[in-house]
């Protein structure tokens, strides 16, 4: 038994949990849920397939993020000696970046709850631990994060497949950055195609390790005015984030550029039941000192504020909300941001709880019900009183005449409300923006280099009510799919014909056609078709508006086989999107999709006795230009993320919920099953199987494996008839040669040549891994018997 290549032998292991779904025997969505669960009932969470990384949340900490473990895989990705790990996709994103002098992304992908935020910080710790510090040479190692607890030996299979797609990066990215943050890359769309938050500025005089720490603290700073507590994940990203990590030659950290997109602002003034406002609210209350909650007024429980009691929630078991303030604020200072903008920013955060309290009673214009929290909140953000109570229960609206004669419209109980909603909605996300924009000056470099792409982004959402910012959110998702076809289905099998190769297509479904029935211009998307709608009837009431927008809607698309428009209420439409069908209520789409303060908000605000509130609100109310929309901005953000992410050598994630109510290390088949579907898991194994395990440049094939001949081989033909008649094991059949690239089928071929190459390079080295792999499968057989797998959760 042991005298068989160990390698191979790993991966032969177990029939069930298998390191590689390309290895499944018989591959369905049923055999991959069947094999993920047997590997996640041995509490190993990360599967291959290929260089595709699946990761299933297991609701529990488990030990195997620590130091020790990056040290594991520091430098083993191209060896194939460690199992699937997060950290073994960030090694190979990493080493490429050093070896091939391309830039790289990682995607993360999955539902809401799926563990896509824990994925994009364990990538960051492992590059920020494992590139160099100081002014040292490319693949040096740092001090890594502090974490715990060895790594588990139980069940450990084989490595993942190694070499991949070999060669498929992107042209070298320049980034650079003008004077007050708004200067897009170089090379990428002009400044208006970016999200509106990308910042930046000239710079690059921070050190590597000031980069690195502001890459790792500036974490928690997002997240605490980012992210909140939902009914599927108590730590959620309600808005998306893609970090580029900049290296200097010698592969060092010397910059980055964080873009967001998406925030979900409405959360702001509404939250489900059981649900939180944005984190860093309740870290304020429970983190400031008597004198900061003495001065903004917020001396009080949060269920004081109605914009923090209203769902029911107000802690999150386990977590230390006075604990995280005091690192938001040592964050705070890490990005720059000063101890004055600091108290502006927390004062910001005080005046939109007291917003929240003013109530309005009665017929236009309606009367606010109580003075003191309508005082509280002028106080606070320096304005007026009297211009505030003006500002919210008026709108300030203006002819389309000539004269652009200004008219101030009364509001009723509900307007006003919605207008005092908007108001919040608006400081908090001008907040947020500053606060991107300042963490981006800060690590700002103007040089030529390379970048590591890290996005976290909202996954699929489907709840009870669907809105315009759920459409928002499955757009993006949609594109994102998108990108995940072209370049591993798609992309692959191009590849094999583009090389010469016979090859049969393997059929799959193509959500092209739902990205257009979205975005198209020809018929024009449901998005094109909202913009139009908002600009003919800007004048009608919203539900007006929206009815309209779906009468247009039927008359464009009323035949599309993946959009069914009316709905049960008559005021809803269903896209069949690749995750499921979602039905959305078009309830307020109209006014979302306009996304603009009425002037007599933009004016107030602009009276502000504080220089820092007044500074977040720089319109030029001279200028009748329409405003563009939040859709075109959507559309325009979307299409910047694209044309980065395709400059970059890509690296997938694909995370799945284990259940939904988030119970640890509970697997629930069925609904692992459904998002082994959508996510188009199958069709990547197919494609892999049968295609071929890894591919490279064929100068850089024999480069890696000339020591196996003496003298080297000087091409593919010389190389594949010499070794095969020195290594019996190494069938000739295994190679295929392309135009520009070399092809193994098997990877159990593969992991016969580095096995080979590893006894040649480093015979003492390979004696000692053979030991070492000997004792530890006697060690993991006799914990876990004859048969194997023990059960070691619940199986649903």
């Amino acid at each position: 038994f042991f005298f068989q290549p160990f390698f191979k032998r790993m991966f032969r292991l177990f029939k069930e949990g298998v390191e590689d779904l390309v290895l499944c025997s018989s591959p369905s969505n049923g055999e991959i849920t069947k094999q993920l669960g047997a590997r996640f009932d041995r509490e190993l969470i990360y599967t291959a397939i290929g260089e595709v990384l699946v990761s299933v949340n297991p609701y529990k900490y488990l030990p195997i993020t620590g130091s020790e473990h990056i040290a594991m895989y520091r430098n083993s990705s191209g060896q194939g000696q460690q199992p699937p790990h997060v950290f073994a996709l960030a090694e190979r994103a990493y080493r490429r970046l050093v070896d091939d002098g391309d830039s790289q992304c990682v995607i993360i992908s999955g539902e809401s709850g799926a563990g896509k935020t824990v994925a994009a910080k364990l990538i960051l710790n492992y590059i920020t631990a494992v590139s160099p510090s100081g002014g040292g040479g490319g693949g040096g190692m740092s001090s890594p994060p502090p974490q715990s607890a060895p790594p588990p030996t139980r069940g450990r299979g084989g490595p993942p497949i190694p070499g991949g797609r070999g060669g498929r990066g992107g042209n070298r990215m320049s980034v650079a950055r003008g004077r007050g943050g708004r200067g897009a890359p170089r090379g990428g769309p002009p400044s208006r195609g970016g999200p509106p938050s990308r910042g930046g500025g000239g710079g690059g005089t921070k050190s590597v390790d000031e980069i690195k720490k502001i890459i790792l603290e500036s974490n928690p700073l997002m997240e605490a005015f980012g992210n909140a507590k939902t009914v599927r994940n108590d730590n959620s990203s309600r808005f998306g984030k893609y970090l580029e990590i900049q290296f200097n030659d010698n592969s060092a950290p010397v910059g980055g550029v964080t873009s967001t997109f998406l925030l979900e602002k409405t959360r702001v003034a509404y939250q489900g039941k059981n649900e939180r406002n944005f984190h860093i609210f309740y870290q304020l209350l429970a983190g400031a000192d008597g004198n900061l909650k003495n001065d903004f007024g917020i001396n009080c429980d949060p269920t004081c504020f109605y914009y923090l009691g209203q769902s029911g929630a107000t802690t999150v078991d386990g977590v230390d909300d006075a604990a995280d303030f005091r690192e938001v604020r040592a964050a705070m200072t890490t990005v720059g941001i000063s101890d004055t903008e600091a108290y502006d920013i927390l004062r910001c955060l005080a005046g939109i709880l007291h917003l929240g309290n003013i109530r309005f009673q009665g017929e236009p214009p309606a009367q606010v019900t109580d003075r003191q929290p309508l005082e509280a909140a002028a106080a606070i953000l320096g304005v007026d009183p009297n211009f505030l109570e003006q500002s919210l229960n008026h709108r300030q609206i203006q002819s389309g005449s000539a004269r652009a004669t200004q008219y101030a419209v009364p509001q009723n109980a509900d307007q006003a409300s919605g207008i005092r909603d908007a108001l919040a909605k608006t400081l908090y996300s001008r907040i947020f923006d500053f606060i991107v924009e300042r963490v981006n000056d800060t690590m700002a470099y103007s040089g030529d280099c390379n970048v590591v792409g890290v996005l976290d982004i909202y996954g699929f959402e489907i709840f009870d009510n669907n809105s315009f910012e759920q459409f928002c959110i499955n757009y993006v998702n949609e594109r994102l799919q998108q990108i995940f076809i072209e370049l591993t289905v798609r992309g692959e099998q191009q590849e094999y014909h583009d090389e010469g190769m016979k090859w049969k297509d393997i059929k799959f479904f193509d959500n092209k056609i739902v990205c257009d029935l979205i975005e198209g211009k020809n018929p024009p998307g449901i998005m094109r078709v909202l913009d139009d709608n908002c600009r003919s009837v800007h004048a009608l009431e919203s539900s007006a508006a929206d009815a309209k927008f779906l009468q247009k809607l039927v008359s464009v698309h009323s035949n599309h086989p993946h959009l069914l428009v009316g709905g049960t209420s008559g005021t809803e439409f269903t896209i069949k999107h690749y995750a499921g069908d979602v039905t959305y209520n078009v309830d307020e789409f109209c006014f979302k999709n306009n996304d603009n303060l009425y002037m007599s908000l933009v004016n107030c605000m602009q009276t502000s006795s504080v220089p820092f509130f007044a500074s977040l609100f720089p319109e030029d109310l001279s200028n009748r230009q329409a405003p563009s929309t939040a859709g075109f901005k959507i559309r325009d953000s979307a299409n910047y993320l694209v044309k980065r992410l395709s400059a970059c050598t890509p690296h997938y994630i694909r995370c799945i919920k284990s259940n939904d109510k988030k119970i640890p290390l509970s697997f629930n088949a069925s609904r692992v099953e459904h998002q082994v579907k959508y996510l188009g898991l199958l069709e990547n194994v197919k494609v892999k199987r049968a295609g071929y395990a890894y591919r490279h440049y064929k100068e850089v094939f024999l480069s890696r494996f000339s020591p196996l001949l003496e003298p080297p081989p000087t091409t593919i033909q010389d190389f594949v008839s010499r070794v095969c008649a020195k290594y019996k094991d190494i069938n000739a059949q295994e190679f295929e040669e392309g135009k520009t690239k070399v092809f193994i089928r098997s990877p159990d071929t593969l992991f016969g040549l580095e096995e080979h190459l590893f006894k040649v390079t480093d015979p003492e080295g390979y004696k000692d891994q053979v030991k070492a792999y000997k004792e530890s499968e006697k060690q993991a057989m006799a914990k876990q018997g004859k048969h194997g797998l023990k059960p070691k959760c619940l199986v649903m």
